[in-house]
């Protein structure tokens, strides 16, 4: 894809915010490929596809750490995602987030970076799906909500370059703590697997079709000060995913238990996204079947499990 190639990006200094998490570390693996000097940073955990790894505590070390990098992208996609937690802790995942933001929001200011903000499908919350970028948000979720208010901060700036992104549901080599992850490890060690009903629909998107869409948001100029829905994977209930995981695996199908668990609270029936924006943009990104992501998916834990043996 034009908007992802060596052409665009070599030699460029970037900065990935979040890098050492599951989409931020697929974001510097694009960026790296295409010649791109990438800094990322993390804070719990070290940075891992970049060329130069920062620790960055947000939103106190953001601005610091920008303007010592001095990039002309900046991709922010460090943020806490579990802010339901309550009392000091729900402060620090509100810091983290919206103060974060705005913070890094500061620092692309006082450089000229531009900016490509990594929202959250969860920004949407219960309006009708396919999901589209006109649509007025109705988060409903904690994470939800705190991803939003980010999101404003952002849309509120006139002095940055700016754009929006909200990626829908990642999976791939990397994922250590989704419902595909956790499928795939008791289906390669046949363990019982409790679930919900499973019966959500959710869009799955390979992580590296997301993290392209994520970079070519960061060079395309008709990205400039847009929302943009990241994704455009199959539409398949997360009972139909985990079930297919067993039968890749060559698992034990009863070892699955529809129904055993209670859903999350604020969880929605349908979850996907139109993409009509970034195909207009940058045309279809293209991915690997399901079933090839869910192979890779099931790789991947074999290896973790066989190194940890």
């Amino acid at each position: 894809m034009q908007w992802t190639s060596e052409e665009i990006w070599h030699g460029r200094v970037v900065l990935v915010t979040g890098n050492s998490g599951f989409v931020g570390a697929a974001v510097g693996r694009v960026l790296l490929e295409a010649g791109a000097v990438v800094h990322g940073t993390g804070c719990t955990r070290a940075a891992k596809a970049c060329v130069v790894a920062h620790r960055m505590r947000l939103p106190d070390e953001a601005r610091h750490v920008i303007e010592r990098v001095s990039p002309s992208v900046v991709f922010h996609l460090a943020a806490p995602v579990n802010p339901d937690l309550g009392g000091h802790a729900q402060q620090v995942f509100r810091d983290g987030i919206i103060a974060g933001t705005a913070a890094v929001v500061d620092g692309c200011s006082a450089i000229g970076a531009r900016l490509v903000h990594v929202g959250s499908c969860a920004e949407y919350g219960s309006v009708p799906a396919p999901y589209s970028e006109e649509q007025r948000c109705a988060p409903h979720g904690e994470y939800g909500r705190l991803k939003h208010e980010a999101s404003e901060v952002v849309r509120g700036n006139d002095t940055v370059e700016w754009s929006i992104v909200r990626p829908f549901r990642s999976l791939g080599p990397g994922d250590d703590a989704s419902v595909v992850a956790a499928a795939a490890r008791a289906a390669l060690q046949s363990e019982v697997f409790e679930m919900t009903d499973g019966a959500q629909v959710r869009e799955w998107n390979h992580v590296d079709a997301v993290a392209r869409g994520i970079v070519a948001a960061g060079s395309h100029p008709g990205a400039v000060r847009q929302l943009i829905n990241v994704g455009g994977g199959p539409r398949v209930s997360v009972r139909q995913v985990v079930e297919r995981i067993f039968v890749l695996a060559n698992a034990d199908p009863s070892l699955v238990r529809i129904g055993a668990r209670p859903r999350r609270p604020h969880e929605v029936n349908q979850l996907f996204g139109d993409h009509a924006r970034a195909e207009g943009l940058w045309g279809v990104v293209q991915q690997p079947t399901l079933d090839e992501t869910l192979e890779a998916v099931l790789s991947w834990q074999r290896s973790q499990i066989g190194g940890a043996a």
